[in-house]
């Protein structure tokens, strides 16, 4: 299975101005406004990452070398199957139909796909990567779709990460875990533990 992010969120699950009011920033716009966007996309990441979630919307393509019984498909909430092609047993590439061929269950995280029904995985051409799909996945285009706690871990993480610049230890490690341990338990109901 190989997985490529194929198009990147326009935007990120905060605003600067989210993040701004937040760090209680006073002035609207400042030098601080480069090295905030770096810790919001950062903290961005680091959520989608231990949720095994993609948070707003994205396009993933996922190659895979047989068609599964199941296809499993990475990074809930899925949006939609924009594309699925494999390479028939003579080598040349079609397409499934959804509805026709396959079938979406967008209501399981991960998301799964089956032959609809009365229907088979067809032969395909054995080579690596021979499956592609393309989808889309995340909770909208918006900031303000993901949900508040996984939005809320994303400003205290990058106030965190804001307060703490330099590196210091030996006086608040024990700090430092105890509360990043309390902040990651705001994402415990959004974490995807199985696929």
């Amino acid at each position: 299975m190989a997985l490529k992010l194929t198009a990147e969120p326009a935007v990120e699950p905060i605003t600067l101005a989210e993040a701004r009011l937040f760090l209680r920033l006073e002035d609207e716009a400042g030098p601080e406004d480069a090295l905030l966007s770096g810790l919001i996309a950062a903290a961005r990441r680091q959520a989608e990452i231990i949720t095994r979630r993609q948070l707003i919307t994205a396009s993933w393509e996922l190659r895979l070398d047989r068609f599964p019984e199941i296809i499993y498909l990475p990074l809930p909430p899925l949006q939609s199957v924009t594309t699925f092609k494999y390479l028939d047993a003579a080598g040349v590439e079609k397409s499934l139909t959804e509805n026709t061929h396959f079938l979406v269950d967008i209501y399981s995280e991960p998301a799964r796909i089956t032959p609809a029904y009365g229907e088979v995985w067809p032969p395909i051409y054995p080579v690596m990567n021979a499956v592609r799909l393309v989808f889309k996945a995340g909770y909208g285009a918006a900031g303000s779709t993901v949900p508040e706690s996984i939005r809320n871990w994303i400003k205290a993480m990058v106030a965190t990460l804001y307060e703490h610049r330099e590196i210091d230890i030996v006086a608040n490690v024990t700090q430092a875990l105890t509360h990043l341990q309390f902040l990651d338990g705001l994402l415990d109901d959004y974490r995807v533990w199985s696929f």
